[in-house]
């Protein structure tokens, strides 16, 4: 038996168990998993490809943790912005923990609200996303915000408002 490189160990029947385009369907193929059809079914609506996720805090500034009502509707008016820019949201209630510059460890519920959306609605809205977190961040007394982008996690810094 002879091994292929970026084909599996050739126990499959090889390209006859492909649907196009479906590397995983490939992979399965190579290690002896007979597969004719995509095991997912069902009518492809569109593709989403990136991922933008906002952490809601449930603190209102460094410590001072919201009642838990408050933070709800936090996430709930996340969930419903994020939605109009973007198309649509899914949000998951999680724990942050990290240690602050004080070196006391941080622990706080937080509201991941998550949102797939094309490149082409990602730079349409991006303005209007930009200044919400900001909007946010001043009335939620933060100096910065978590977000995730295609995985990687980054740290917003919230500007403070422009004193006229």
């Amino acid at each position: 038996m002879t091994t292929r490189k970026g084909m599996g160990v050739g126990l499959g029947k090889g390209y006859k168990n492909l649907a196009p385009n479906d590397s995983h369907i490939h992979y399965l193929a190579g290690r002896g998993v007979k597969m004719t059809q995509p095991f997912f079914h069902g009518q492809k609506l569109g593709h989403n490809p990136l991922e933008l996720t906002l952490y809601v805090p449930s603190t209102q500034g460094e410590s001072k943790v919201v009642p838990l009502r408050e933070q709800r509707q936090r996430v709930k008016d996340a969930e419903s912005k994020m939605a109009r820019i973007f198309g649509g949201t899914t949000e998951v209630s999680a724990v942050g923990r990290w240690y602050n510059d004080k070196n006391r460890f941080v622990r706080e519920p937080i509201g991941k609200v998550t949102s797939y959306t094309t490149p082409e609605d990602f730079e349409k809205g991006r303005k209007a996303f930009e200044e919400y977190v900001n909007d946010i961040g001043r009335k939620y007394d933060q100096t910065s915000l978590s977000l995730e982008y295609e995985g990687d996690l980054f740290f917003y810094d919230v500007p403070k408002k422009e004193v006229k």
